[in-house]
């Protein structure tokens, strides 16, 4: 009995732009084995034979190939007795990664799905399958792997000392995809698109990793700006001063610059005269009345009164 092979050629839709070559092999009676090629073309006319290892199979029994072109076609082929039996081209690594499962059907209907294992690859990196007296169909689906790519970065923000920022970023590309953020070298976080700081005190600075089985991208930096609320170090103090003449108030604050100042005439915490300007120090005018003054230190923080 001789071995025939019919090519029907049907483009099945999977992952964005899967590819589908089905092939129809009639085994040999005499032998207890078939010889299947795998093959790669970039317009269906030239073919070039893959070699595939067992490092090739994946952990559900797929082929994984790396291709230059995501549109590169696929094809496995029954082996006649004139074909050439030297060793296939290895694939070249590239940028696309591809996974291809071999399934096979009786009546192009039902398709049940083949697992490589190593035990079904020849010493040329051909596929070995049973034969058997049925005619059956093969085809190879080609699901592209799409590389990850960040669309939405980590944003830099600014927070209160003491406080905790959370950083988001949104990736696309083909699932599942990982990511691990770092501070610095330093890996952070959990395998999550978020990541929430510890309560930080200065400025810090965050990136992520975003990976799949096609490859890896990294974001951009975000900066953690940690700002510190205003505190007045040194008071104003009250004084003495004679009749029509002026007084001069200072005090010494800290915290995140820029400090303003705001100056008041009144009771503490009343703001209906403000007086000065925004200085530390602040000279009263001619004064022939006991007055009282008090002043507002306030950063993006926050604000701070004075005594």
């Amino acid at each position: 009995m001789t071995t025939t092979s019919h090519t029907c050629g049907a483009f099945l839709a999977i992952i964005r732009g899967i590819l589908c070559l089905i092939f129809l092999a009639l085994p040999l009676m005499a032998q207890s084995l078939s010889r299947l090629r795998l093959e790669q073309s970039a317009d269906l006319q030239t073919w070039q034979s893959i070699a595939v290892t067992s490092e090739m199979i994946d952990s559900e029994g797929r082929i994984v190939v790396y291709t230059d072109d995501a549109l590169k076609r696929f094809r496995i082929q029954l082996e006649s007795a004139n074909q050439p039996t030297s060793n296939p081209a290895p694939t070249s690594a590239a940028s696309i990664l591809n996974r291809l499962r071999m399934e096979e059907s009786v009546d192009l209907k039902v398709w049940q799905s083949v697992p490589v294992t190593p035990a079904m690859i020849d010493t040329n990196g051909r596929l070995m399958i049973p034969a058997s007296i049925e005619k059956r169909f093969y085809r190879m689906q080609v699901a592209v792997i799409q590389q990850p790519s960040i669309s939405f970065q980590p944003a830099s923000t600014t927070i209160t000392s003491g406080e905790t920022a959370t950083l988001t970023l949104t990736a696309t590309g083909t699932g599942p995809l990982t990511y691990q953020w770092y501070q610095g070298a330093t890996p952070v976080g959990t395998n999550s698109a978020s990541f929430t700081t510890p309560a930080l005190t200065v400025k810090t600075s965050y990136w992520v990793r975003v990976s799949n089985a096609s490859g890896s991208v990294d974001s951009a930096l975000a900066t953690v700006t940690v700002l510190t609320a205003p505190s007045i170090t040194t008071q104003p103090t009250s004084g003495t001063i004679n009749n029509s003449e002026t007084a001069t108030l200072t005090l010494a604050a800290t915290g995140t610059a820029p400090l303003t100042y705001q100056w008041y005439q009144g009771a503490l915490g009343t703001t209906t005269t403000p007086v000065g300007t925004n200085s530390a120090s602040f000279t009263t005018p001619a004064l022939t009345a006991t007055t009282s003054y008090w002043v507002r230190v306030s950063n993006a923080s926050g604000s701070v009164d004075s005594a």
